[in-house]
């Protein structure tokens, strides 16, 4: 992917458009209503500085920037970021943050200031915290979710008077020892017997270091499911799309090429499950992680009963089924009575099948 982030240019808007409405209609990152048209949308999306991230004539990703506030709060920045479903996973976030935290710095801003990340938007917040942003405040459930649950704000921030940290792009092999020290850790251990201490120690680093890297145990134990299940994605909404399924002729295909992303996450997941279960009954950042994972998958499930739908319309909350069926919980559930993973693979592609379709299900 050749990415570059230019100025938003008039032939952009139409995509810019549509990737506000996709991100408007999740409804999981921001409060705002779906744009009516591009034109509702050209007057939400302004700003000082418009930017897109684009791959040739293809928009992955748009960011505008300016003051926080007017006159006595117009030396503080902000900025509000938007990436396209089919980009995320790919750095796209990244490389707009650095952008606009580069632009402030020239524009003689004194901080950047997020005013409303949704706590359950996690690779956000682990992304400005990689950019060295911290959390200086939290309106706790401040923000109503899709499925009808709260979740908190955080306000973040970044000091642009102090020297940059840690300069683009360095310290990722650092992270990446941490994270392959701390899924060892947390798989043989659990969540009781992991400290961050400990597991900087086994990867070779300074606790302090560490914690810059990670600054809380919960965001730990999730980044290092991450780096070690879904390798190079951060969620599976990511590496579903990578699989791109859409281009694939058949139902059959799709399912074939789906069980096996779902039969290699359990794979690797398993020996982590135990101390996620921990971590959610007693640590509030692993407790929001989770949620905010649960909310994309069921999303990820929305999409799939499309997908494999052999008629004109998926079987009635198909989604919310195929959501329960391809939990770890569901697996292990198998493999506590002996199956093994070939003849679980073949039972989710049927059950997956009938669950959207029916009696339209077509037997492999």
């Amino acid at each position: 992917m050749a990415l570059t982030v230019r100025p938003l240019e008039e032939r952009d808007w139409a995509q810019v458009h549509q990737i506000v409405v996709e991100v408007a209609s999740a409804g999981t990152t921001y409060a705002m209503p779906v744009p009516a048209d591009e034109a509702e949308t050209r007057r939400t999306w302004s700003a000082q500085h418009v930017v897109v991230a684009v791959d040739g004539d293809q928009v992955l990703g748009t960011a505008k920037a300016g003051p926080n506030r007017e006159a006595q709060g117009s030396h503080v920045g902000t900025a509000s970021f938007m990436v396209s479903r089919a980009a995320r996973g790919r750095g796209v976030g990244r490389v707009l943050g650095e952008h606009v935290v580069a632009w402030h710095r020239s524009e003689g801003f004194r901080a950047t200031q997020f005013n409303a990340v949704v706590s359950t938007n996690v690779a956000a917040v682990a992304l400005w915290r990689r950019l060295g942003f911290v959390v200086v405040g939290t309106v706790p459930e401040a923000f109503a979710l899709p499925d009808g649950g709260h979740a908190d704000l955080h306000v973040m921030h970044l000091d642009l008077t102090r020297p940059q940290r840690y300069p683009a792009g360095t310290h990722e092999a650092a992270r990446a020892r941490l994270l392959t020290a701390a899924a060892r850790r947390f798989a043989e251990r659990g969540w009781h017997g992991t400290s961050i201490d400990d597991v900087a120690h086994e990867a070779g680093l300074e606790p302090h270091l560490a914690r810059r890297l990670v600054p809380s145990k919960g965001e730990l134990l999730w980044a290092a499911l991450a780096h070690v299940v879904l390798p190079p994605h951060r969620d599976v909404d990511t590496a579903v799309a990578e699989l791109r399924l859409e281009e694939l002729d058949t139902v059959d295909e799709r399912l074939e090429r789906f069980v096996d992303l779902v039969c290699r996450i359990h794979e690797r997941l398993v020996p982590l499950v135990s101390a996620l279960n921990e971590a959610a009954s007693v640590d509030p950042d692993a407790r929001a992680i989770m949620r905010g994972s649960d909310l994309k998958r069921l999303g990820t499930s929305r999409r799939l009963t499309r997908l494999l739908c052999r008629g004109e319309e998926p079987v009635p909350d198909a989604a919310d089924v195929l959501h329960v069926m391809m939990t770890t919980e569901t697996h292990l559930g198998f493999v506590r009575v002996g199956w093994s993973m070939p003849r679980y693979a073949a039972w989710l592609r049927g059950a997956l099948d009938h669950a959207v379709n029916g009696p339209a299900a077509v037997p492999r």
